[in-house]
């Protein structure tokens, strides 16, 4: 089995209606698969990219993520800002953004989007994930 195969790349990312999407954008191999794993122990079917170029690209083809785990400082289109682009696709207005960061200047106002600082703490995360993705109720 190749790499891509393994970490969830196009060909294996079909998932049955009803099962959580998320997609994972991070240069760092390990940090990748880790946060793969976790999120598929959560109950995600997840899609790996190691850039944001290649995170939207795929976004642009499958139905809306559930989730998005990107780390803020990948080289993006253009030094265009994530959030800014997936908003701007009309299906992805509401998708929750985590955005992973060594930066201690990020901040956003908007509800649906974490900041977390590496190094990631796991329980934070999947706190971050559930409090993002969870119904109310």
């Amino acid at each position: 089995m190749s790499r891509h195969s393994r970490e969830g790349r196009r060909s294996a990312f079909p998932t049955p209606v009803g099962v959580k999407r998320a997609i994972v954008a991070e240069a760092d191999d390990d940090l990748r698969v880790a946060l793969k794993m976790l999120l598929e122990e959560d109950g995600f079917a997840v899609f790996t990219a190691r850039t944001v170029a290649e995170a939207l690209d795929h976004m642009s083809t499958v139905r809306t993520p559930d989730l998005i785990v990107a780390d803020s400082l990948l080289p993006a289109l253009d030094r265009l800002d994530l959030i800014d682009h997936v908003r701007r696709q009309n299906r992805c207005v509401r998708t929750p953004i985590i955005l992973l960061t060594v930066a201690e200047d990020i901040s956003t106002r908007d509800p649906s989007v974490r900041i977390l600082r590496k190094p990631i703490d796991i329980d934070g995360i999947l706190s971050a994930v559930r409090d993002l993705t969870e119904c109310p109720g």
